[in-house]
């Protein structure tokens, strides 16, 4: 298979002596001083960028290499990922971490890559705004990585599709006469994008997530579902997307997977 030719993460991928520590559940055990990889959503307070992961973690990196990141060309836009879920990598001096740790200060960010997707709400399917697609997906789920919930309106996809350069399109499309009762479907719409050089022989996403943490940016993407919750209080929550092990829509089946909704 191909080698993947990513760039967004330069960066870090180039350092040394690189400590990874997490696992596709998401659990961590940092207890060394190193590198790491978080993945959380960025707030901003009083002027200072701060990453809080799914457990309450709160990471705190310093204004100095924050402000590094910003003035790069490679993250230029990093207010713009203010309550986005994203992938942090970071130095920390860490001696005495356990699972009772609520917030970790001063740290060096390396390196920042935005996670956050687009959920679209269309009254009717067809209408303008509606999103096409052009490529199915190989899974939405895998023995060790499902759907979650990161916090009460946003939602966690693993996608799994073949990739060769760049991070696809991904789309989470919301019909509000399709709700039922208090279900709702959403649909995963799934395209190439920029990666018009994709095929069968490359790795897929699922595959660089397992390899690496500093990857997950590729499998994990995260959406924002908080406009549809404002409508519609959900017990149920099914997402319906197109499968084939192609990369043709061509005789993809459309699959469900349904997950309950925690809140």
């Amino acid at each position: 298979m191909k080698a993947i030719r990513i760039l967004s993460m330069t960066i870090a991928l180039v350092l040394t002596g690189l400590c990874c520590t997490s696992c596709l559940d998401g659990d961590d055990d940092n207890t060394s001083s190193g590198v790491y990889y978080s993945m959380g959503k960025l707030g901003m307070s009083a002027g200072y960028y701060y990453l809080q992961t799914s457990s309450g973690v709160i990471v705190y990196p310093t204004t100095s290499s924050m402000t590094a990141l910003a003035t790069s060309s490679s993250s230029s836009t990093i207010s713009n990922m203010i309550g986005h879920v994203v992938l942090l990598c970071y130095y920390a001096e860490m001696t005495d971490i356990s699972s009772s740790t609520t917030s970790i200060s001063d740290v060096t960010a390396y390196a920042i890559v935005d996670m956050q997707d687009e959920v679209v709400c269309v009254e009717e399917e067809g209408d303008a705004d509606d999103v096409d697609e052009d490529a199915p997906i190989i899974a939405l789920d895998e023995s060790d990585a499902s759907p979650y919930f990161f916090d009460e309106s946003t939602l966690i996809l693993p996608i799994e599709y073949y990739i060769s350069s760049s991070v696809h399109e991904n789309t989470l499309v919301y019909y509000p006469d399709e709700t039922e009762g208090s279900t709702i479907t959403l649909h995963l719409r799934h395209s190439l994008g920029d990666d018009t050089g994709a095929s069968t022989s490359d790795y897929t996403t699922y595959y660089w997530a397992t390899y690496s943490v500093s990857y997950y940016y590729l499998y994990f993407r995260a959406f924002d579902i908080s406009e549809i919750l404002n409508e519609v209080s959900p017990s149920t929550i099914q997402i319906k997307y197109k499968q084939s092990s192609s990369l043709s829509l061509a005789g993809a089946t459309e699959k469900t997977y349904t997950l309950t909704y925690p809140y």
